[in-house]
């Protein structure tokens, strides 16, 4: 909160009391000036509120034009960089055609002038066909390291190109440059090309920009220059209105203008701050900003990918002239209004105040006891005629009035001497009603106390029901939990029973299992029983080769080897044998432990089996036990919920008793003390008669001063 000095305050109560006096003033002045106040102050509201709606109407044209403006610049814009785009295409397709791949890719340093001469005719008619069929293209010129270079464009005849075969180098040097800066660089969009210019005798009011783009498959550049004719109609299209600049900023620094319907080369955007703004910006932008002493809206949108950008100034009184004509329709009417209401305000008054000072002149008079007067309203009709006859009705009604007084006064003068007389008898009996009333007052005194003790008593003993019904109600939600938790201890313990059942099927699966490991076992030691006794063969088959060998000598001895060999053979079958031997017995007996623990979990399973099936009986007794707890609980419920609806009854008969009884208490008050009143104002009424008698001997005096 804003704190206020001492100085404040002074000129605050300095203020309110300019404000006092100016108030004295309208009161104090003619109702001609008030009316032509009154008169001011709506027309002081249409010249506001005519300000408001310019205003509202202005900033909503205002806005609408600059959406609409931004709209057009950005269309303008995407119409640009679809018409650079086509350019580009129709740029790659030529440098694809066979027309040129075919001379400067293959023909361009044949050895064959014929030949080369056919081709190279066959790329300049390519060439001049795009610069042809396309109607927004102006020229076409290529240049490449091998090959001479072709153009659309002809110093004396269509068959000449204006370029020497240094073209190439000619080119690089000056409009190549940032093809050479940058390798990666294929295309680029510039304003200007002053070696193709000279070379060509052609100014830059011939064309409005160029796209320069590499060979893909050879040393060589292709320019394509977009007609100037295509841009300004473009340009044109914005229609800003006059004093409107619209124009485009290349790249490289040239600016193709439109300004006055006229296309210009005067540099306008690119030295002003708001351009520099807008291209740091690097998207569409609008602001306004002044240029050579005018307010202009700056609007600027970028070409696409070219490195152009789209940019305008529209003269703010463009924006706002249709608003004018509306603000000075405005005033005009506001001005012709204000006249009309003070001519109508003059005439009034000057009528209110005639008929006013007649009206003023009668009431004096009559007010200095003269009620014979009339007011003079020239037989008016309308609510000022209608105020003099009421005022001529009211000082002849007056006139009867005061006659009726004067009779009036001698009777009040004697009913008043009757009137004291009647309440001095009625006081004395009013005091020995208040006197019966006191003492009845006591007894129903006494009678509320009792009653406030019983209904005291009744509120303890409800607490109490109340009390019992809640503890009640609270083990019913208990027993019902636990019958709930009974359900799910049942349901846990029907898993357990069916986990246990499948635990049993499994471990009899393990042991039929087990059982088969057994005799699979059996199987494999007859198998290898079977090994060794061929083993055992064929070492005595071995043992007795080797005994012929030997018989045999010299010729025997190969024999022998493989002899040798078949008795290794046959005791590494027999080692073998024993082996898989002692792994089957430690197999049969791991098979022969597992069995056993397999039979003693089985016998485990059923147990545990069995212990579920009792748990289950047990939960079941317990459900039964509680849903009878239950049933029990509920009785008593309903009979506590009776019991409290009786309870409440009684409290309610109890208190309506004690409200009775209060409200006769308030009541013996009340009349008690109405009684007093009572006769207080008699006793007040019997002087007051007396004074009404006084009176009325003053007001016969006071009649006696008129003339009816």
């Amino acid at each position: 909160m804003i704190k206020r000095t001492k100085k404040d305050k002074k000129i605050g109560k300095g203020m309110a009391k300019k404000r006092e006096k100016i108030f004295k003033k309208v009161r104090g002045t003619k109702i001609i000036y008030k009316l032509l106040f009154a008169f001011a102050v709506p027309i002081m509201m249409m010249i506001f509120l005519g300000v408001i709606i310019y205003s509202q109407a202005a900033n909503n044209s205002k806005q609408k034009y600059e959406e609409s403006a931004g709209s057009t610049i950005a269309s303008m814009a995407e119409y640009c960089d679809l018409l650079c785009m086509t350019a580009e295409a129709k740029s790659a397709e030529l440098l694809i055609d066979t027309k040129i791949t075919d001379y400067y890719g293959l023909n361009a340093m044949s050895k064959d002038a014929n030949a080369e001469a056919k081709y190279y005719e066959i790329a300049k008619v390519a060439t001049l066909n795009l610069e042809t069929i396309t109607n927004y293209i102006s020229n076409v010129h290529m240049f490449a390291a091998n090959g001479r270079p072709t153009s659309s464009t002809a110093n004396d005849s269509s068959k000449k190109v204006p370029f020497t075969d240094t073209a190439y180098d000619d080119f690089q040097k000056e409009e190549g440059a940032p093809f050479a800066a940058d390798k990666t660089v294929k295309g680029i969009w510039v304003g200007k090309h002053p070696y193709i210019d000279t070379a060509t005798e052609i100014g830059t009011d011939d064309y409005a920009f160029s796209f320069m783009k590499k060979f893909t498959t050879a040393k060589g550049f292709l320019v394509v220059d977009i007609d100037i004719k295509n841009i300004k109609e473009v340009l044109e299209q914005a229609g800003f209105g006059a004093g409107s600049i619209v124009g485009i900023v290349t790249a490289d620094g040239r600016e193709i203008i439109l300004k006055e319907e006229q296309m210009t080369g005067d540099s306008i955007f690119q030295e002003q701050k708001f351009y520099m703004a807008s291209v740091a910006s690097g998207e569409q932008y609008g602001e306004y900003v002044t240029y050579n002493g005018s307010d202009f809206l700056y609007l600027y949108a970028p070409i696409g990918e070219t490195g152009m950008s789209l940019c305008a100034l529209i003269p703010q009184v463009n924006i706002l002239g249709e608003m004018s004509n509306m603000r000075n329709l405005t005033i005009i009417f506001v001005i012709i209004a204000a006249a009309i209401a003070l001519a109508i305000g003059l005439g009034l008054s000057r009528s209110i105040s005639k008929v006013l000072n007649n009206v003023s002149r009668a009431m004096k008079s009559a007010a200095e006891g003269n009620l014979t007067v009339k007011v003079a309203t020239n037989h008016r009709k309308d609510e000022f005629g209608i105020l003099a006859k009421s005022i001529d009705t009211m000082l002849s009604s007056m006139r009867s009035t005061l006659e009726e007084v004067q009779q009036f006064g001698g009777n009040v003068g004697i009913s008043a001497e009757k009137v004291s007389e009647t309440t001095f008898k009625i006081s004395h009996a009013m005091q020995e009603v208040n006197t019966a009333i006191a003492e009845m007052e006591t007894s129903v005194i006494t009678q509320a106390s009792d009653a406030e003790n019983g209904y005291n008593k009744m509120v303890a003993f409800s607490k109490k029901i109340n009390n019992i019904y809640e503890i009640t109600s609270v083990m019913k939600e208990t027993a019902n939990d636990t019958i709930g938790s009974i359900g799910k201890g049942t349901s846990r313990v029907d898993e357990l029973n069916r986990s246990s059942v499948a635990t049993a099927e499994i471990t009899q699966v393990l042991v039929n299992n087990i059982a088969e490991v057994n005799n699979q076992s059996s199987n494999i030691e007859s198998i290898v029983n079977t090994i060794n006794n061929i083993a055992e063969e064929t070492n005595l088959l071995s043992l007795n080769a080797s005994i012929e060998a030997a018989r045999a000598g010299e010729s025997g001895r190969g024999f022998a080897v493989v002899a040798e060999a078949i008795g290794k053979l046959a005791e590494q079958s027999m080692s073998s044998g024993n082996q898989i031997r002692k792994i089957i017995e430690n197999i049969q007996n791991t098979t022969f432990k597992t069995t056993e623990s397999a039979v003693q979990a089985e016998e485990n399973v059923k147990q545990q089996t069995a212990a579920i099936n009792d748990t289950v009986a047990v939960f079941t007794e317990i459900n039964d036990a509680v849903n009878e707890l239950v049933e029990k609980l509920e009785g008593v419920i309903d009979e506590m919920s009776m019991l409290a609806k009786d309870k409440d009854d009684v409290l309610n008969s109890i208190q309506a008793v004690m409200h009775v009884s209060e409200n006769s208490v308030a009541s013996t008050e009340e009349v008690t003390a109405n009684i007093n009143e009572q006769v207080d104002f008699i006793t007040r009424l019997a002087d007051d008669a007396m004074k009404l008698r006084n009176e009325a001997e003053k007001l016969k005096h006071k009649i006696e001063q008129f003339s009816i």
